[in-house]
C-alpha cells in the first residue's frame, strides 16, 4: 500500500466490505525532537491503523521504511481527540493496555501515544474519535451484557449445596482433666 493509494483515499469513504472508513493524516515528535513520525491513522469499524515514517527533524533526509502497526480495539483503553492549545493544535490521544503493541513506535510513553493532527484536518480527526469511542463502548456493552449472562445462569446455591453434601467430622470429645 504505497502514497498512491493514501493520496486517493477519500476521508469518511467506504471499505470493501460497504462500512465507512475514517482515515486521518497524522505526526509526531520522536527521538527528543531530533526525529518526526507523519504518518496515516485508518479505522474501518473493526480495526485501527496505524501507517507511518520516521525521519530527521533537521533535513527530512534520513527516512524509515514505511510500518504498519494495527491496533487491537480490545487493547485500546482510551481514545481523545482534544483541540489543543487556543484550539489550535488538536491532538489525538490513545492509551492502550498492551506493551508489546505500544513498543513497536517510537514516540510512545507508558503505554500514551499523542498524535498531532494539522488544523484542516481536525473535523476529520473528531469524526474518527467519536467513531472509534462508540464502536469499542458498543463491544464493552455487548461484553458486559455476556458476563451478567453467564452469571445470571449460574446456579447461586451449586456451590452451598455440594458443601452440604460433604460430612464433616465431629470434633474429638474433649477430656477433662482431674484435679
Amino acid at each position: 500500500m504505497g502514497p498512491a493509494w493514501i493520496a486517493l483515499l477519500v476521508f469518511g469513504g467506504t471499505t470493501n466490505n460497504g462500512s465507512a472508513m475514517y482515515s486521518v493524516p497524522v505526526k509526531c515528535e520522536t527521538h527528543g525532537g531530533f526525529g518526526e513520525m507523519r504518518g496515516m491513522l485508518h479505522f474501518d469499524g473493526r480495526r485501527l491503523l496505524l501507517q507511518y515514517q520516521t525521519a530527521d527533524s533537521v533535513f527530512g533526509l534520513l527516512r524509515s521504511q514505511p510500518r504498519e502497526i494495527e491496533f487491537s480495539l480490545d487493547t485500546l483503553v482510551d481514545a481523545r481527540y482534544s483541540a489543543g492549545w487556543f484550539w489550535l493544535r488538536p491532538n489525538i490521544q490513545l492509551r492502550l493496555s498492551d506493551f508489546h503493541t505500544v513498543a513497536q513506535l517510537p514516540s510512545t510513553e507508558a503505554g500514551h501515544v499523542q498524535l498531532s493532527v494539522r488544523w484542516s484536518d481536525r473535523r476529520d480527526a473528531r469524526r474518527l474519535i467519536e467513531n472509534l469511542a462508540m464502536i469499542c463502548a458498543e463491544r464493552r456493552y455487548l461484553r458486559l451484557n455476556e458476563e451478567i449472562n453467564q452469571m445470571t445462569h449460574r446456579d447461586p446455591l451449586g456451590e452451598a449445596r455440594v458443601s452440604a453434601r460433604v460430612s464433616v467430622p465431629p470434633p474429638p470429645p474433649r477430656q477433662q482433666s482431674e484435679s
